[in-house]
């Protein structure tokens, strides 16, 4: 979710080439207490693979809607295209197959592979991962608030 903080340097948007595409944002912290917890009591998880998601199922428009109303000012989605994206990713000194990476991630983001919530993290470690509001609380200075 940490990538949200980026509306902020953006001038209160969200651009990004994902056009209608959903995910279930995930924080950090919730991965990192699933890892933990797999780590301290690894033989339940042999075997086992456990996709990662957020709470809450939402598309860029909602994501930026929920951030406005926690911030109390307008961010909004304005959807990228791949060569609009590719050119901001120019600007930082990324190697190439960073940047083909984050392309190709687009492109399965608009073609729905992200999709979907999964309740994994709460079953695992007791403790139900944060939706984007309490991350944008939580992370507010992030935000410039």
């Amino acid at each position: 979710m940490a990538d949200l903080a980026r509306c902020n340097r953006e001038g209160g948007r969200i651009a990004l080439p994902y056009g209608d595409g959903c995910h279930a944002p995930i924080a950090a912290e919730d991965q990192v207490r699933l890892i933990a917890t797999v780590l301290a009591q690894p033989a339940a998880h042999i075997g086992k693979t456990y996709t990662l998601c957020g709470p809450v199922e939402m598309n860029q428009q909602q994501i930026a809607e929920k951030i406005s109303e926690v911030l109390d000012r307008k961010i909004v989605y304005r959807p990228a295209n791949i060569e609009e994206y590719r050119a901001h990713l120019d600007q930082y000194p990324l190697p190439e197959f960073v940047i083909q990476h984050f392309l190709a991630i687009a492109i399965d983001y608009q073609n729905g592979v992200f999709a979907g919530v999964d309740g994994v993290i709460g079953e695992i470690t007791g403790q139900a991962p944060q939706g984007i509001g309490y991350f944008v609380k939580a992370n507010r200075s992030t935000f410039g608030h």
